[in-house]
């Protein structure tokens, strides 16, 4: 049985369902504030149990092309640089039936709107949502259209609109981790041609490295066909950072890293100028992510938005889109 379907939000999540569903034969339009897909960001990675979906949809060959499969995850104290422990990441492939991967956020995007528009999916920008008709599967636009379906699906962020309109006051909102993480890139041949570092950046292994401290740690792993190290360096959100300027921003991050060992204060040195800094949000538990008529459902960060140290919110979308297509 065939069904019309709306996707409020062209993330992750809804074209990860859009591909999902459109594969399984129903309609699906999604509709997207924005005049134009352009996702931000840097690296994300994605675990096991979401690739196998991915793989199964089909995107095998266009995530493995543009994706990095570390071999192994170094964990490191921050001061010494002692080696702490190791998580062996490619064994998970033969463990989990598919592989950890490693993959820039807006190439994962691109693949995912390819194949969504693949699979069916008609996409509808610079169409912003702005009422909910939950018992009638009905949204309206910001042009006052309504449009309806048999499914309404909101997978419109952690800002949702969608989840204030269905709890109301019981609306817990995104609330602040307390955690925050300056983001920045840095060029590998750089790295490599610099002795302090270099033997950090294997590209045989495309090992992650992950130095930690008390409320302070440095994750780097290779993005960008091993071209860029994406480095997340994360800290209490306790720095008010909005009207920072490039140096600032550097001094900052300095002075909060400086007992850390040599090789991340060269990598410091080394990385590119940009630097941004992401207060991380989270979504409690919500009492419900549907509505009793059964013709709306949030999903991805709207419904469980979780802490970026977790590495899962991508993965988890992921999920949601092929739960949500067993139960149809």
């Amino acid at each position: 049985l065939s069904m019309r379907v709306i996707i409020v939000g062209a993330g992750i999540a809804g074209l990860s369902l859009a591909i999902a569903l459109g594969q399984a034969g129903h309609q699906i339009t999604i509709l997207d504030a924005a005049p134009q897909l352009a996702e931000l960001g840097a690296g994300v990675q994605m675990t096991p149990q979401a690739i196998r979906y991915l793989f199964k949809w089909g995107l095998k060959d266009d995530l493995l092309s543009e994706s990095i499969i570390p071999e192994n995850l170094y964990v490191r104290d921050g001061q010494s640089g002692d080696l702490l422990g190791t998580v062996l990441v490619k064994d998970m492939e033969v463990q989990y039936g598919a592989p950890y991967i490693v993959v820039h956020r807006a190439v994962l995007h691109a693949i995912l709107h390819r194949h969504a528009v693949r699979a069916g999916a008609q996409v509808l920008l610079d169409s912003g949502v702005v009422e909910y008709d939950f018992a009638n599967g009905a949204v309206q636009l910001r042009n006052g259209n309504w449009l309806t379906a048999d499914l309404v699906v909101a997978a419109d962020g952690i800002n949702s609109l969608a989840r204030s309109k269905l709890l109301g006051s019981k609306d817990p909102g995104s609330q602040p981790t307390g955690w925050a993480a300056f983001r920045m890139t840095a060029e590998v041949s750089k790295l490599r041609a610099d002795p302090a570092v270099a033997s950090l950046i294997d590209l045989q292994s495309r090992s992650s490295n992950w130095w930690i401290a008390p409320h302070l740690s440095c994750m780097t792993y290779l993005i960008k066909d091993a071209t860029l190290l994406n480095i997340v360096l994360s800290h209490r959100d306790d720095i008010c950072t909005k009207d920072f300027n490039p140096s600032e921003y550097n001094k900052t991050v300095r002075n909060l890293f400086q007992d850390f060992e040599p090789r991340v204060q060269r990598i410091l040195d080394l990385s590119r100028p940009q630097i941004a800094n992401y207060p991380v949000y989270a979504v409690p538990p919500l009492p419900s992510w549907a509505h009793e008529s059964g013709r709306f459902v949030l999903i991805g960060d709207a419904a469980h938005a979780m802490a970026f140290y977790m590495s899962m919110g991508v993965s988890i979308a992921v999920e949601d889109a092929a739960a949500l297509v067993a139960v149809l």
